[in-house]
């Protein structure tokens, strides 16, 4: 799926969230292959990965499910994704970084701007009331001036005082305030730790619990990143994904054995059907050594086995001698049994055949 700009757009599916597919999307530009973004995408979900950073760790089993995506074949980007891909981790991070950075500046710059305004127009202001309040007329009553400034001054004296006072009860205040506002940050900061730790402790007890690879290898790298590298269920989490990797690796050898086997079973009636439930573990022994030839070569054997049944009913159909001995012949290099049941009938028609032609050639007459 793609824009009008030609990119590749996140397929709807049920991702952890917008930021993920974004950052998974700006992950396969860097490293020219956002053709690979439905794929990369359905995996992550498979997977259940939750951030970029567990695509890049897991990278090694991304490159054998895109292969698979691309039906057949090792992908052309492969050899890119595994020797490039924490580089472009860090690429895509480093532009988030500039990114937030210049929008704190924009921020930052509009606040001063509006300050800015702001004081000027309050110095206009207050230099016109000045100006204002020089005015004076040419026949002022001057006593009555002068007691005005002294009630003025002592106003403002009193003014002054208060103002100290305020000041002085003020930095009492304000000293018992910074306690009571260190005492309040610190007591934020313990209940966030604690609801931090739970939730981890959480996410390790249900993927212990699921017994899954990529679930239970995320919640043992938040257990180390919060420093919680000793605790107890961490021994249990390590054992279990260690189980769970052995099983994994068996699995995955168990269908290179399956593909294999079933290569070589007898090109009979049930055939066709042996190497279709091999294939059906194909992702499982992709991650295996020698799964992708094993992948292939059964692939190959189902096709030209499909191809051999097809010219085989298309010969008996035509009923020609020529064509159902050639489709018999074809079958023969590819190994067919004698017991298949077209191979029997085309042979059983081609003696049928031979038998009505020496009959019709003893009935001529001499």
């Amino acid at each position: 799926m793609e824009d009008k700009a030609g990119s590749p757009v996140a397929p709807p599916i049920p991702c952890k969230s917008r930021a993920v597919v974004g950052s998974i999307i700006a992950w396969l530009e860097e490293l020219h292959a956002p053709h690979l973004g439905d794929c990369v995408l359905r995996w992550a979900e498979e997977m259940g990965a939750a951030s970029l950073e567990e695509v890049v760790e897991c990278v090694d089993w991304l490159v054998p499910a895109l292969e698979e995506c691309a039906c057949k074949g090792e992908h052309p980007e492969s050899q890119r994704l595994r020797t490039d891909a924490e580089k472009a981790l860090n690429r895509v991070k480093a532009k988030a970084k500039a990114t937030a950075a210049a929008a704190n500046a924009a921020r930052t710059w509009k606040h001063e701007d509006c300050s800015s305004n702001a004081g000027r127009l309050q110095s206009q202001s207050s230099s016109g009331g000045v100006a204002e309040n020089q005015t004076t007329p040419l026949n002022a009553d001057w006593p009555g001036l002068i007691l005005r400034e002294r009630q003025g001054k002592k106003k403002r004296d009193r003014l002054q005082s208060r103002k100290a006072a305020q000041a002085e009860s003020m930095r009492g205040t304000g000293e018992e305030s910074s306690d009571a506002a260190r005492e309040k940050l610190e007591l934020q900061l313990r209940e966030e730790e604690e609801r931090k730790t739970k939730e981890v402790l959480d996410a390790l007890e249900l993927a212990i619990a699921g017994g899954e690879m990529m679930p239970l290898t995320e919640a043992i790298r938040r257990m180390e990143d919060i420093g919680l590298s000793s605790h107890a269920r961490m021994a249990e989490a390590r054992q279990k994904h260690e189980q769970v990797a052995r099983r994994h690796q068996q699995r995955c050898e168990e269908a290179v054995c399956a593909l294999q086997a079933a290569v070589e079973a007898p090109r009979d009636d049930d055939f066709g059907q042996i190497v279709r439930e091999a294939l059906a573990g194909a992702r499982d022994a992709k991650q295996a050594n020698g799964g992708i030839k094993a992948v292939q070569e059964a692939s190959k054997a189902l096709r030209i086995w499909e191809e051999v049944r097809m010219a085989l009913q298309v010969a008996m159909r035509s009923r020609q001698r020529a064509a159902i001995e050639m489709a018999c012949e074809q079958a023969k290099d590819f190994g067919a049994s004698p017991l298949h049941s077209l191979l029997a009938e085309a042979r059983a028609f081609l003696q049928t055949l031979a038998a009505d032609g020496q009959e019709s050639t003893e009935a001529r007459p001499r």
